[in-house]
């Protein structure tokens, strides 16, 4: 785990997120965030996207999603953000060890894997490589729910799922990375030195983006990434990402404003502990 420096006052409020991660490793996501693990203050949702809404119209909600890389987040989230109510951003970022655990039943060898959809999208590349058969199941079933009728089948689980009776296989996930999560709220980050934003140039020509950068080089902003997005007409917004402390970064949009530019703080947070410096 990291150390958090998340918005305060979190343990008055709840925290929604999209259940295709089971609940043990989202509690510890959320103690490291600060909210309390307990029925009715951390309750999993059917998408990240009805996680922004409710996020976006409960003034008490917070949300928390993947978002891979910190330096190089999902585009998928950079939309979602760009299009969601004006007060959401990541405010928070926390990243968690590797969670996947694949078990067999005591007496058999690892045979055919049943694992939920998410946890093979983190585990393909080791499954294919090793020619594992695997069964894929919903995201939602509850750890109960994986083993009923588990016969000679192994099955992953989370770390804090895996009960007496079943052993450890060894293999699958000894050298992989940590699993980032953003938090998103309406709440200020608190001491913030890393920032994402949204840019959609006053006119979409040759060349504007250019001037938007310029601008960046002129507060000795380096860039982390610069995604193009396409929307309608031929027109482009971008996604940029780069460290900066809450001066900055606020210099930084107001000289794009200055311009003519929409610009969107998509995030403000602190990077993780253990990110590179």
């Amino acid at each position: 785990m990291t150390t958090v420096t998340a918005p305060a006052p979190a343990l008055a409020r709840t925290l929604a997120y999209d259940a295709q991660d089971p609940h043990p490793l989202v509690a510890r996501v959320a103690r490291e965030l600060g909210y309390a693990d307990r029925v009715g203050t951390v309750v999993g949702l059917s998408s990240a996207r009805e996680v922004l809404l409710t996020a976006g119209t409960a003034h008490d909600v917070d949300g928390l999603v993947r978002v891979g890389d910190v330096h190089q987040p999902r585009r998928r989230l950079l939309r979602a953000l760009m299009d969601a109510p004006s007060a959401l951003s990541v405010v928070a970022a926390v990243t968690v060890p590797w969670p996947w655990v694949w078990c067999t039943p005591e007496g058999f060898d690892a045979g055919p894997v049943r694992v939920r959809k998410t946890a093979y999208g983190d585990l393909a590349g080791y499954f294919t490589a090793e020619g594992i058969d695997c069964e894929l199941v919903s995201d939602y079933l509850t750890a109960t729910e994986m083993l009923a009728g588990l016969g000679e089948r192994s099955v992953v689980l989370d770390a804090d799922e895996v009960p007496a009776g079943l052993t450890r296989t060894r293999g699958v996930g000894d050298q992989a990375h940590p699993l980032s999560y953003g938090l998103i709220s309406r709440l200020p980050a608190a001491e913030p030195d890393y920032c994402w934003l949204g840019l959609q140039p006053d006119a979409d020509r040759p060349g504007s983006l250019n001037a938007s950068l310029a601008r960046l080089a002129a507060r000795e902003v380096d860039l982390d990434f610069l995604f193009s997005d396409s929307v309608a007409d031929r027109a482009h917004r971008f996604f940029l990402g780069f460290r900066a402390d809450a001066d900055t970064a606020a210099a930084v949009v107001a000289d794009l404003r200055a311009e003519g530019s929409e610009v969107r703080v998509l995030g403000s947070f602190t990077l993780p502990d253990d990110e590179p410096v």
